[in-house]
């Protein structure tokens, strides 16, 4: 996984964070919000201007917009990609999207360690 996707993928996983602490309302307190929001504002910094774009974008309309590619089928719209596409994704760390539902792809063996596969 390049370190664009990799910055991408800690945002997500930080937003969503986010989200979930602020569904428990007054559980959660407020310095942990913020610390969050500080930490979301610098990923967002360091992500390189489209890329981030793209990321908006799409955040606007799916909650895992980085997903693993599986027997040539994106794990996030669950179609298969071209062939051409899942060779590529195997061999290289460049940046993808699945031409179906646009989420970014990468192959499971390029995954940081942090990321949970099944």
């Amino acid at each position: 996984m390049n370190k664009d996707l990799d910055l991408v993928l800690r945002l997500e996983g930080l937003v969503l964070l986010r989200r979930g602490l602020a569904c428990m309302g007054p559980y959660v307190e407020r310095a942990a919000l913020d610390f969050l929001e500080e930490q979301i504002d610098r990923l967002r910094r360091s992500v390189s201007g489209d890329l981030l774009s793209q990321y908006d974008r799409l955040a606007r309309k799916y909650t895992n917009t980085i997903v693993p590619v599986s027997e040539n089928t994106c794990q996030g719209c669950d179609r298969r990609i071209p062939p051409r596409l899942a060779r590529l994704l195997e061999s290289t760390t460049q940046t993808f999207q699945c031409p179906h539902c646009g989420r970014f792809l990468f192959a499971k063996h390029h995954a940081p360690a942090y990321v949970p596969l099944t």
